[in-house]
């Protein structure tokens, strides 16, 4: 093939640095670079629009062409439905082939761990944040607006994800961990990524759940967001972080009660999020002066 003016200026660009990398492969932002052009964008209206000076603000994940494939699958579905630049999901919105030629030093560290994994194709969405994995990891350190503000942020998306990804969508993430939720400080709002083990529901859950019957058998998607996201975030092994002391009755209480739930294969969504609103609730109104209160709910 010819090397046209057009593809060398592609093939001498910088791509972005690591962000996140996991079993379906690397993410990178800004994005990694397409092996011919930019793709375009499909909006809700049709229309395709390019990748322009925006381009920056996209996050590319590179992986295999299945994973890519199923990816993007799911997040038409989700497209229909939403915006794709909507807040709480960050669907897919093109993939490529990716370039082989890639000129940036965290790419071309992981070369060989690229090659060995056959990861060739790059999936583009758009989302900003930290995910809440590495939110983890200092979420002792954080104030205590911070840790309330992330709360209700993963509350909201629970709700997000029973109504339109599960309900309306009829689509199952199977992947809702900690490190496919990133949190976006400026926003407050928590979003879920990485659709690359979606699937389809079930024909009856999927019926229930549209009627707005959320007393189904929780979906693992609202499971893993209330025990790995919420409940984890203030259990570390069951050991709370020393910010909220645990020694008031009311929120010993419910998390007793949530790691009940947690136990309980047969917990329902509706379950789970009342329970949400009901820890969110005792952490909010519960802030660090009055942490050793007697109170009691």
């Amino acid at each position: 093939m010819k090397n046209t003016r057009k593809n060398r200026k592609i093939k001498s660009k910088k791509g972005g640095r690591i962000i996140g990398e996991g079993m379906q492969g690397i993410a990178f932002s800004p994005p990694l670079y397409c092996e011919s052009g930019t793709p375009n964008v499909v909006l809700n209206s049709g229309r395709a629009s390019p990748f322009t000076k925006t381009l920056k603000t996209y996050v590319t994940k590179i992986t295999n062409m299945n994973t890519a494939k199923t990816e993007l699958s799911a997040s038409e579905e989700l497209r229909r439905l939403v915006d794709p630049y909507t807040r709480f999901t960050a669907p897919a919105l093109a993939i490529c082939k990716a370039s082989n030629t890639q000129t940036n030093e965290n790419y071309s560290a992981r070369t060989n761990n690229i090659r060995s994994r056959k990861l060739n194709t790059l999936v583009f969405s758009r989302y900003r944040g930290e995910s809440i994995f590495k939110i983890f990891e200092r979420a002792d350190t954080l104030e205590f607006e911070e840790v309330e503000n992330i709360l209700v942020a993963l509350c909201n998306l629970l709700d997000e994800i029973s109504i339109h990804v599960n309900a309306a969508a009829g689509i199952l993430h199977y992947d809702a961990h900690p490190g496919n939720i990133v949190y976006d400080s400026d926003t407050k709002i928590a979003s879920l990524i990485d659709f690359g083990f979606a699937r389809k529901l079930d024909d009856e859950t999927s019926s229930r759940l549209k009627a707005g019957d959320f007393s189904v058998k929780a979906t693992l998607d609202v499971h893993k967001v209330f025990n790995d996201s919420i409940l984890q975030f203030f259990l570390f092994g069951n050991e709370p972080p020393t910010l909220f002391l645990m020694t008031n009755p009311r929120l010993k209480l419910w998390f007793n009660k949530a790691k009940m739930l947690r136990k309980n294969e047969e917990t329902s969504q509706e379950e789970y999020m009342l329970m949400a609103r009901k820890l969110t609730k005792a952490i909010i109104s519960s802030n660090v002066e009055s942490a050793t209160s007697s109170n009691t709910e």
